[in-house]
């Protein structure tokens, strides 16, 4: 595990033990809030993806739009003595379809992370308390086999309890988190995620593109993807 993340994560608990002497609600001074977790809470994102494939001379750019929702529909003891959130991931075509099971997942919250583990790939999503100074490797906890186009994914916080519009909703705190970006002449990569207080995740963005011609603009990738999550109804 980065040695870095070692010793923030040391610093962290260490400071919220002395702490817990004087105040016994640290969630205001943590943040917790940004990733909220409560039985029956739920989450609903329109997704817009673009798939980008080339054949032969041509490359074909199909479009999707459809829904997800996240459910959080139980708690639980794990085996190893941790406090654990199950997640139930819907999707519809549309917001008069109905929703079919897409996959479970779980979140586990500790004193300094939100950890989330879908088909056996565990991600760090966030740290406590939010800091620009910090950095954090979001695919510690697995290996290449497991997970290879994230392997030492490096987050950082780019902004910290700022106001937020999006859809229809105007958000009073929220953190932005930038996992990737990179760019070289035949590949670009991108990918944030927008956290709002008492709400969670509200908007992810995640670009992956590929081109064999380095002289062609972005604008005309070969290969790759840009899908974007932006939240549209939430019930905490």
């Amino acid at each position: 595990m980065h040695v870095k993340l070692y010793t923030y994560l040391y610093f962290i608990t260490a400071c919220l033990i002395l702490a817990c002497s004087k105040s016994e609600d640290n969630s205001f001074e943590y943040k917790y809030a940004y990733y909220p977790l409560q039985k029956d809470f739920w989450v609903i994102y329109t997704v817009d993806s673009i798939q980008y494939t080339q054949n032969g001379p041509l490359v074909k750019a199909d479009t999707f739009r459809f829904q997800v929702k996240e459910y959080i529909d139980s708690s639980f003891i794990g085996l190893d003595n941790e406090f654990y959130w199950q997640i139930s991931v819907f999707s519809r075509m549309d917001s008069i379809s109905s929703w079919s099971n897409q996959r479970i997942g779980l979140v586990k919250r500790t004193i300094t992370t939100v950890q989330r583990d879908f088909n056996g790939i565990n991600l760090i999503k966030l740290v406590f308390p939010p800091n620009k100074d910090y950095s954090w490797n979001t695919n510690v906890f697995n290996n290449e086999s497991k997970n290879s186009e994230l392997i030492d994914s490096i987050c950082v916080f780019t902004e910290i309890d700022k106001p937020l519009s999006l859809a229809k909703f105007s958000f009073d705190s929220s953190l932005t988190v930038l996992q990737a970006d990179y760019e070289d002449l035949i590949n670009k990569g991108y990918s944030e995620e927008k956290y709002a207080k008492n709400v969670g995740m509200v908007y992810k963005k995640i670009l992956e593109l590929g081109k064999q011609n380095a002289s062609n603009p972005w604008t005309k990738p070969e290969s790759g993807y840009d899908v974007t999550y932006t939240i549209w109804d939430y019930k905490n």
